[in-house]
């Protein structure tokens, strides 16, 4: 092997040189890479709307008057009608448990709430509520309309099977909630002979 000329030796020291920095040059362009990808991914997204209600502004005003007049059944039975229509129930059941108790007992608002327990998957509270409900209908003549009495009845039914099955989450577990459905609603015919 030859000895290297000193021209050779500085043409070789340039090289190292220019290859340690292309390789710092590589390693600062990655990571320039994978801090703009991580930027990126987590700036904000547009806003998304908690509940997808188009009468955002009307929604605004019903629950400032229901806020206003917690005695009003009829607003808080809106509101919270409102809410469970948005797939909402966790705001459904705060307007019904914030609202007074001679309000929450009301049949109609106390059968909302019912419903409202059973989208959270307190099958085994509604049907406390539901129950109630029941009672109030029967004891008190005028205070629940046909629809509101048949209906209730009707939920009755159907949760009491879901409790008697184990089931406090229609939604967690399908075919034991048909099953309860089925259960509950079959017919029963007669033949008059």
């Amino acid at each position: 092997m030859t000895p290297m000329t000193d021209n050779e030796t500085d043409w070789n020291a340039v090289r190292a040189r220019r290859d340690r920095s292309m390789g710092c040059a590589k390693w600062n362009l990655a990571m320039l890479a994978a801090v703009g990808l991580m930027w990126t991914a987590s700036s904000t997204q547009d806003e998304k709307a908690i509940l997808s209600i188009a009468d955002l502004r009307g929604l605004h005003v019903l629950e400032s008057a229901a806020a206003a007049q917690p005695e009003n059944a009829e607003l808080t039975h809106r509101l919270a009608k409102t809410y469970l229509d948005a797939r909402a129930s966790g705001l459904a059941v705060r307007a019904i448990e914030s609202a007074p108790m001679d309000v929450r007992t009301r049949p109609e608002v106390a059968h909302l709430f019912a419903r409202a327990l059973i989208e959270q998957g307190r099958a085994r509270e509604a049907l406390a509520v539901e129950r109630s409900v029941h009672r109030e209908c029967l004891t008190f003549e005028h205070s629940c309309t046909p629809w509101l009495f048949a209906s209730v009845t009707r939920r009755v039914d159907i949760l009491k099977e879901l409790v008697e099955r184990g089931v406090e989450d229609a939604e967690h577990d399908p075919e034991a909630s048909l099953l309860a459905y089925q259960h509950a609603t079959r017919q029963v015919g007669f033949i008059a002979q």
